[in-house]
């Protein structure tokens, strides 16, 4: 065979292969393929569909992923059937675990609260946040914070949110780290 016949053979078996691992991953692990192109939808239950090479991978609102072949007849639901109401409040108490990161030796106006840059093991987005003067907190050190109030069902909360929405009723230093924290589910 002449060398560029060769050439183009190996290429193409490449590509061949590539495009199978690709649908391969995408399918048996309900995953989004990663040569697709992307729809964005605005409004209703699909926030997304990925269109692969041999897959559509439907992305919905509520994280919920499902990948089809192209050839399947596949209708996403209107809507996603939630035992709760949507805007009903549950009452919870959890735990997180923070790592002070700095004291900002700043307080708010009412004198009453200091600011300090705090983050969470393995996310790694510091946030700027107001604590109360009763609690001494040491730079470097990780801290058990216990919160409670209402959330609303079905939101996903931020760190920032966290503490924009719950009250922090105990603040306590630990010696745990890494998987060790607690880390409680809202």
């Amino acid at each position: 065979m002449k060398k560029g016949i060769k050439i183009f053979l190996i290429i193409f078996v490449i590509l061949v292969i590539i495009i199978l691992v690709d649908t391969i991953q995408a399918k048996i692990l309900d995953n989004r393929p990663i040569i697709k192109i992307t729809e964005n939808y605005n409004g209703g239950n699909v926030y997304q569909k990925d269109k692969g090479i041999f897959v559509y991978t439907y992305v919905f609102t509520n994280g919920k992923r499902v990948t089809v072949f192209r050839w399947e007849k596949y209708a996403p639901p209107l809507e996603e059937k939630v035992d709760l109401e949507e805007n009903e409040t549950t009452y919870i108490e959890f735990t997180r675990t923070y790592n002070i990161v700095s004291n900002l030796n700043m307080t708010d106006a009412t004198g009453e609260y200091n600011f300090y840059v705090i983050q969470q093991f393995q996310l790694f987005e510091p946030i700027v946040v107001k604590i109360n003067k009763k609690y001494t907190l040491e730079e470097n050190e990780n801290y058990e914070f216990t919160f409670n109030g209402s959330k609303i069902n079905g939101k996903e909360y931020t760190m920032q949110d966290i503490f924009n929405t719950f009250d922090i009723s105990n603040i306590e230093k630990t010696e745990r780290t890494g998987l060790n924290q607690i880390q409680d589910e809202i």
